[in-house]
């Protein structure tokens, strides 16, 4: 089924009458008197949606009424102002899996991480939040002290590794959209994983590995068809393109 932005009026016929009049009933419930059935239907329809600034925008007005998540929200909190980081990290969990879009989630849930001292867990969730639009400086700051107490260095932006070439239009579109939108979420790294390798959960050590060299989707294809893991799901292919003759394989592989 085609996806599509859900202020995009002019493709909602390519989605068929049951989803756009799906789309279109969530945010008059979203906007009226019935926030709670709005935001039940945004939580089936969000994964549909085309762009990640959509998916984050009605995730973050979603949640606000979700009374489910509302719950889970209040007792994170609770749970973190008492020191209680586990039971916290569960109840921030349960927001992101319903709501995997929602900036501030990912940053609780990596807060909980943090406070545990789980660095290289809460260095993958700070930098899914950056990707989901979550301030800067602010989960620079964080990125730095956990790089500190990890004694590793610090990755404040990561590069296009892919192309030389490619990065120029890549900062030109960064100029305009903000860098932190180019970089890969969570969602679509664990999509990538799963098709180019066949794994069907993913840890948050190999994704924040991805997240911390990764500017786009477009690099983290790359990394993944580097990989052992592809490699090992794939030796057929990689079987075809080593026995190829040099000038083929360069230039399937440039």
């Amino acid at each position: 089924m085609t996806s599509t932005s859900i202020d995009d009026r002019s493709g909602a016929s390519d989605l068929g009458e049951s989803l756009a009049a799906r789309i279109e009933r969530s945010r008059r419930h979203i906007n009226g008197l019935n926030s709670a059935e709005g935001a039940a239907e945004l939580r089936s329809i969000q994964s549909t949606l085309k762009s990640r600034r959509d998916k984050v925008y009605y995730s973050l007005r979603a949640a606000a009424v979700d009374p489910e998540v509302v719950a889970f929200q209040n007792a994170a909190s609770e749970d973190f102002s008492a020191g209680r980081f586990d039971r916290a990290e569960t109840n921030y969990w349960q927001c992101c899996r319903i709501y995997p879009w929602h900036p501030e989630f990912a940053l609780g849930y990596a807060g909980a991480l943090y406070q545990q001292n789980r660095l290289v867990d809460c260095e993958t969730m700070f930098r899914h939040a950056l990707a989901l639009g979550a301030d800067e400086q602010r989960v620079g700051r964080l990125l730095q002290d956990v790089a500190k107490r990890a004694k590793a260095p610090y990755v404040s932006a990561p590069k296009c590794r892919f192309d030389p070439d490619f990065s120029e239009p890549i900062n030109a579109i960064a100029s305009v959209r903000g860098d932190s939108w180019l970089y890969p979420d969570l969602a679509t790294l664990r999509t990538l994983v799963e098709t180019m390798t066949g794994q069907s959960v993913a840890s948050l050590q190999y994704l924040g590995k991805l997240l911390r060299n990764c500017r786009t989707s477009w690099d983290a294809l790359a990394f993944i068809i580097g990989s052992a893991e592809f490699r090992s799901a794939n030796l057929d292919l990689c079987y075809v393109i080593g026995s190829m003759p040099r000038i083929g394989r360069e230039d399937i592989l440039r």
